[in-house]
């Protein structure tokens, strides 16, 4: 049986070798996507051109660039856009595509930030003295979330615990609904409008998806999502 196919958007990296530069996704959110049942490919930038938020003067792609762009994300039933610090106009791009498909879109942390600044969001620096950046902890804080969101029916509960490894947070959402708070009141899970399946959030699901089981549900909903797109029978969860 044909599996879903999930493109992970790849992130440009400082690291040289003999004169490479290097795009390169998350080996601990392919496991998590494989795991789900998902097939898993790279989306590759068009250029190596590098853009750190916020991105004022970053360039738009090329109208041949957003044709191979189009192309290459029809081919997806699935499209998850991770985390870093680098961030690339070509992100937005792909979100708006993604949009416009209603293909299956999963965003983690500065994902979701460009997820928002998108459709008219803004993300910016956690002001002091919150702190959001625990890399060495599994677990940091509580996520409280809407009732009636479709990432509260996915997890089956409204609390639970996650991860923290951001510096930003979403003042605006945009286009997208915010669904998840922390208990210091930041955003940490946005969603798309109620036809599709995008789902936006601060924590990293990856890291933790083996042991907790919120985060393996998110995973195992999002392939579903992209197996009933391939289907052909929409995004009903």
């Amino acid at each position: 049986m044909t599996k879903p196919l999930i493109g992970i958007v790849a992130k440009e990296k400082d690291i040289r070798f003999h004169g490479w530069s290097v795009n390169t996704t998350s080996n601990e959110l392919r496991a998590a996507l494989v795991a789900a049942g998902a097939r898993v490919i790279a989306l590759l930038p068009p250029h190596h051109k590098r853009f750190i938020t916020p991105f004022p003067d970053a360039e738009i792609l090329s109208p041949a660039e957003q044709s191979d762009l189009n192309e290459t994300l029809s081919l997806c039933d699935g499209v998850v856009l991770q985390g870093g610090t680098a961030v690339f106009r070509y992100e937005e791009a792909v979100v708006l595509q993604a949009l416009s498909l209603k293909i299956p879109f999963l965003g983690i942390c500065a994902g979701l930030n460009t997820m928002a600044r998108a459709v008219g969001g803004r993300a910016d620096l956690i002001p002091e003295p919150h702190n959001h950046y625990h890399p060495e902890q599994q677990t940091t804080h509580d996520i409280h979330l809407t009732p009636d969101s479709l990432l509260a029916r996915i997890v089956g509960q409204t609390h639970f615990s996650v991860n923290s490894i951001h510096h930003n947070t979403v003042y605006d959402t945009g286009l997208y609904r915010p669904v998840g708070t922390t208990p210091d009141g930041l955003t940490e899970a946005v969603e798309g409008p109620a036809d599709t399946f995008h789902i936006g959030v601060h924590f990293h699901p990856e890291l933790d998806w083996e042991t907790n089981p919120a985060s393996a549900r998110l995973f195992r909903a999002f392939v579903t999502a992209a197996d009933e797109y391939r289907r052909g029978k929409g995004c009903q969860i």
